[in-house]
């Protein structure tokens, strides 16, 4: 049973979450479908541009996604607090933006008229405040956006996604780690490249990238890719996490492919990942269920939701006596 969002979402704190949605259709989301007569890859263009764009408005950090050809992964911290210290006008320039349609740009003048609008309106921009807070205001614009752009595209109507997204509370730092490393694997998993600089569509192709170019230091500390909310997520730098999703994408799973044995190392001289990480990733979303973290992390979450137990305590606990 999926749990409800108001037992995973914590509105009153900062919060790192793991979210996916798939496609309903047949036919592919990013990929030439049996129902599709064209290449549809241009779609992972419009799913990046618009989380980058959201992130502009949004009191959110994304440290990882990945644009698969029937759905979606995304990793990103949420700070419910950080709207509280916008300005007005700030709050209404950045809720009348991603009001606008996905592919398209407002009159200015319109724009500037909504704003002001909502400006003079206190009650409706205490309502958008919270939900520049919202991570289920975040998913919302994502998919709908998408869904609308797909549906003008294809000369169709209705539900575009499955009923709603995916979501997992991560807990602590080695559940943010393992989650992100999940998330930047999928092409790597799903038999679509054999290494990470191939994998064109998720942050770590980017965070590479970067690297390759000299604009951010392999030591630097890691840090959302995009967004407001930066002072948080692993301790780690770039060059231990991509020597950790490395490692960690040449170690087999079962059903899955792995980076080709004859890739280099994306980074030499690294250090390995944490104990307990290769297992904790194995059993990401197979074994866990509205959270991921530690034995402990999972007890005091089930705790505070009034209950025993959490699906996945068992398994934290086994790979917590691994790791000593």
């Amino acid at each position: 049973m999926t749990a409800a969002r108001a037992h995973v979402f914590d509105t009153q704190n900062t919060a790192a979450y793991h979210c996916y949605s798939h496609c309903v259709r047949g036919a592919l989301l990013c990929g030439s479908g049996h129902n599709s007569s064209r290449p549809l890859e241009q779609r992972q263009d419009w799913i990046e541009d618009r989380v980058l764009d959201l992130c502009e408005s949004f009191a959110v950090g994304v440290f990882a996604w990945a644009i698969m050809d029937n759905h979606h992964h995304i990793v990103l911290v949420v700070d419910p607090q950080m709207p509280q210290s916008w300005s007005d006008l700030d709050v209404a320039h950045r809720w009348c933006r991603i009001t606008q349609i996905p592919g398209a740009t407002k009159d200015p003048k319109q724009l500037e008229r909504e704003v002001a609008n909502l400006v003079r309106n206190p009650a409706g921009l205490e309502v958008k405040r919270q939900r520049l807070g919202s991570l289920s205001w975040f998913m919302r614009h994502l998919n709908e956006g998408i869904a609308r752009r797909a549906n003008r595209e294809d000369g169709s109507r209705g539900r575009f996604w499955q009923g709603r997204y995916g979501c997992q509370k991560l807990l602590d730092d080695i559940a943010m780690m393992v989650g992100m490393a999940y998330v930047d694997l999928n092409p790597i998993r799903a038999g679509m490249v054999d290494e990470l600089t191939d994998s064109q569509y998720t942050t770590i192709h980017r965070r590479m990238k970067l690297l390759g170019h000299g604009t951010v230091s392999e030591d630097a500390p890691l840090q959302a890719f995009a967004g407001p909310v930066t002072a948080y997520g692993p301790d780690l730098s770039h060059r231990q996490y991509i020597d950790m999703v490395d490692r960690m994408g040449r170690q087999p799973k079962a059903g899955k492919a792995a980076i080709h044995a004859a890739a280099p190392p994306a980074l030499a001289g690294a250090s390995y990942p944490p104990a307990g990480c290769q297992e904790l990733y194995a059993n990401f979303q197979k074994s866990f269920g509205s959270a991921v973290g530690s034995e402990a992390a999972l007890t005091a979450r089930a705790r505070s939701q009034g209950r025993s137990w959490l699906r996945g305590i068992g398994l934290a606990r086994k790979i917590g006596q691994q790791s000593r």
